[in-house]
């Protein structure tokens, strides 16, 4: 998918995003975020597992309801979703994550009409997150502190600040 089609499509689903937001009303943190409730538990090292059922918990801990994460199998491009409104990509890999991950969760909810996200263990290029400014794609960092035993989530877009502050009154 090109960029000029991919921004045409951000433009078309852009008013779902939208209404999602507006039943926003609290202020955005902009600061890190840890995971409380029921974290994942991890023993050792974290796996990728472990990331996406952090992922899943922390959209549950924002309020959504129906998260659906960490599924064996092929898995079609989403790691985490909120059926209906949003989809999500989950990467634990050393290098950043780039582009190409964003426009694939990006393509994958404009064919839903729903939200795109993307979660990060080693944050994102300079290209990735100028290209989700432009479309309707949050982008988080997610890491887990070994030494402090606790996950931490940062918003790294806008889109990403807006999210954070939960579904709502659904």
């Amino acid at each position: 998918m090109n960029l000029r089609r991919a921004l045409r499509l951000a433009r078309k689903f852009a008013t779902t995003a939208d209404k999602a937001l507006k039943t926003l009303d609290a202020p955005a943190p902009t600061r890190a975020s840890t995971l409380s409730g029921a974290p994942p538990k991890v023993r050792g090292d974290a796996t990728w597992q472990d990331y996406e059922e952090a992922a899943a918990a922390y959209l549950r801990q924002l309020g959504y309801q129906n998260v659906i994460g960490n599924q064996a199998g092929s898995d079609g491009g989403i790691d985490v979703q909120v059926p209906g409104l949003l989809v999500g990509q989950v990467k634990f890999e050393q290098s950043k994550t780039g582009r190409p991950v964003v426009m694939q969760i990006f393509g994958v909810a404009a064919q839903q009409g729903v939200q795109a996200l993307c979660f990060s263990h080693a944050g994102y290029t300079k290209q990735a997150i100028t290209w989700a400014n432009e479309a309707p794609v949050a982008l988080f960092v997610l890491r887990y502190e070994r030494s402090k035993k606790r996950w931490e989530i940062r918003p790294a877009n806008g889109r990403a600040k807006g999210l954070q502050r939960g579904p709502g009154v659904q």
